[in-house]
C-alpha cells in the first residue's frame, strides 16, 4: 500500500517537471507577443538579443533559467521518490 503512494508522488513530480516549466516560457511569450500587437506600437523584427536595454529578452532568459531551475528540483525528487518507492521495504516482510 505504501509504495502506491510513493509512486503516486513520483508521478506528481514528474507531471510537474514536464508541464509547469513549458507553461511559464510560454505565457512569458504570449505576454511579449500581446504587447506588440496593441494598436500603436510596432513589432519587432527578428529574434531578440539578450541585453540591458532590451527588458523582454531580458525577461525572457530569466523565466527559461527559472523553468530550468524547477525542471532539475522536480526531475531529482521524482528519481529519489522512484528510488525510495522501489527499494522501500517493510521489517517485517
Amino acid at each position: 500500500m505504501h509504495r502506491k503512494r510513493v509512486f503516486t508522488i513520483a508521478a506528481v513530480f514528474l507531471v510537474i517537471a514536464l508541464v509547469v516549466p513549458p507553461a511559464f516560457v510560454v505565457l512569458e511569450v504570449n505576454n511579449t507577443i500581446y504587447k506588440y500587437l496593441i494598436p500603436g506600437t510596432s513589432p519587432v523584427q527578428g529574434a531578440p538579443t539578450i541585453s540591458i536595454t532590451n527588458p523582454d529578452a531580458r525577461n525572457y532568459a530569466i523565466v527559461i533559467i527559472i523553468a530550468a531551475i524547477i525542471e532539475v528540483i522536480f526531475i531529482a525528487l521524482f528519481i529519489f521518490t522512484l528510488y525510495i518507492g522501489i527499494n522501500h521495504t517493510h521489517p517485517e516482510h
